[in-house]
């Protein structure tokens, strides 16, 4: 229903925050090696990852602009007197990059004005509604998909007696399921140490260094402890 729904955008929206502060803290830190760097070979490769930082960044905020127009679209359609039946049953497949939902059992949708049809997607959902049919309202709706979506190619058929979603993959990859899966978050936000990824990175850079990258690096990671509260 509306409320797990909500439940679980809650919670979705929580893990991506968490991921934001994440990514934020690594921004800081590798920012700190790039200053304290001098060699100009040293400071390109730091840069580089700097840079990379950065791009996940912005996708992380996107995805957490997007989520929140989400849960706001959702919690402003509770406060409203439209009552849905859920649509639970129907198939989907896929082929490369295109995804197909059928939904059936829906005679008469065929003959419904165009505006008692709506769908729309955003990169990471799916939400169909239909008003009036034989007095009822029906709404098929997945808050998350399994994988992004680009939402230009994305379309609704309808036929006389049911309906055909057609999304299209933003990167290829076989799905195994239409949702995500809330037991299997794609990132593991909750870490003790969410510098600890960033981490890695530059101690595996340190290790396979030159003399002056061991030093740039020794000498960051120095003043980085001395900041640090006891």
């Amino acid at each position: 229903g509306d409320q797990e729904d909500d439940d679980f955008l809650r919670e979705h929206n929580a893990m991506t925050g968490d991921i934001e502060q994440g990514l934020k803290l690594d921004l800081e830190e590798i920012t700190r090696f790039v200053e304290a760097a001098t060699r100009p070979h040293i400071k390109q490769q730091l840069a580089s990852i700097q840079s990379g930082v950065q791009l996940r960044l912005k996708e992380a905020e996107k995805l957490r602009s997007q989520q929140t127009e989400t849960a706001t679209a959702s919690a402003a359609s509770t406060t409203t007197r439209e009552q849905f039946e859920p649509i639970s049953t129907y198939g989907w497949d896929q082929e490369g990059k295109d995804i197909s939902i059928y939904i059936s059992g829906l005679a008469g949708v065929g003959n419904l004005p165009k505006e008692q049809v709506q769908t729309s997607f955003t990169s990471t959902s799916l939400d169909v509604r239909i008003y009036g049919l034989e007095g009822k309202n029906k709404r098929l709706r997945v808050p998350a998909l399994h994988e992004k979506v680009d939402t230009d190619k994305c379309r609704a058929i309808v036929k006389a007696d049911r309906m055909v979603i057609k999304l299209k993959k933003a990167e290829a990859g076989h799905w195994s399921r239409l949702d995500l899966d809330p037991k299997k978050p794609k990132f593991n936000a909750k870490s003790d140490d969410p510098t600890a990824g960033i981490m890695d990175v530059m101690k595996n850079l340190y290790e396979e260094g030159d003399d002056e990258m061991k030093r740039t690096i020794g000498k960051a990671w120095s003043e980085q402890q001395q900041k640090r509260p006891f």
